[in-house]
């Protein structure tokens, strides 16, 4: 493990480009925000490549921006995957190590994108209407479990994202407090719970397998 860790920190190295210079002078604030936030390191099955993503800050422009890339686990190549100005992020490979699914906000919501890394561009794979909040492959690669945020009564995603439109128009701001649980460390519950839907990843309608009125995976309530 403590290698691994040596390793991440060799990537944000590699990655900010800033700790390279020709002169030497105490950090300054703007530098932390001139390294890349490296996370979601995930090795490949062959155990052959990283993919991971590095998330870069703006300060001017109150902005981020991250991407995925790969390292090879000698650490002699290093390729940048995604381009895009929206958040790429937490990178998982397909089992047969082919290609790499991401969640992206390219089009609005988070939706899963799938890139060959045979060649060609990121293809949205997923469109669920309440979005991705994470995923996995399901092993034989046929399948992505996507965790997703929907209202317990809804009988699919789809139905939940019509409800939450006409509540919307509910000009009431009130809350009505009902469940010891009402906050989540720094927000509120809003009637939605997080449920796990099955989505073929070649397109499809997400399949809700966790209804009712529970968090699926539950929340975490401890302090780490």
């Amino acid at each position: 493990m403590c290698r691994f860790h040596i390793f991440l920190v060799a990537i944000l190295v590699i990655t900010s480009g800033q700790f390279i210079r020709a002169e030497q002078r105490p950090i300054e604030f703007k530098d932390m925000f001139a390294m890349g936030r490296v996370a979601n390191a995930q090795i490949s099955p062959h155990g052959k490549w990283v993919a991971y993503q590095a998330t870069y800050y703006n300060v001017e422009d109150n902005s981020k921006n991250a991407d995925i890339y790969l390292v090879s686990t000698d650490g002699k190549q290093h390729k940048r995957l995604t381009f895009d100005p929206k958040m790429d992020t937490s990178p998982r490979w397909s089992p047969e190590g082919d290609r790499l699914a991401f969640i992206s906000n390219r089009e609005g919501t988070s939706q899963v994108y799938l890139l060959n890394l045979k060649g060609g561009e990121a293809r949205q794979a997923t469109d669920i209407p309440t979005g991705v909040n994470s995923f996995n492959w399901s092993p034989d690669g046929n399948y992505f479990a996507v965790a997703t945020d929907v209202y317990p009564e809804a009988e699919s995603p789809s139905e939940s994202a019509e409800m939450e439109e006409e509540r919307s128009k509910d000009l009431a701001t009130g809350k009505v407090i009902d469940n010891l649980l009402y906050r989540h460390w720094n927000s509120w519950r809003n009637g939605k719970y997080s449920h796990l839907v099955v989505v073929p990843v070649e397109g499809g309608e997400a399949v809700d397998i966790t209804p009712g009125a529970n968090d699926t995976p539950p929340i975490s309530l401890g302090s780490d």
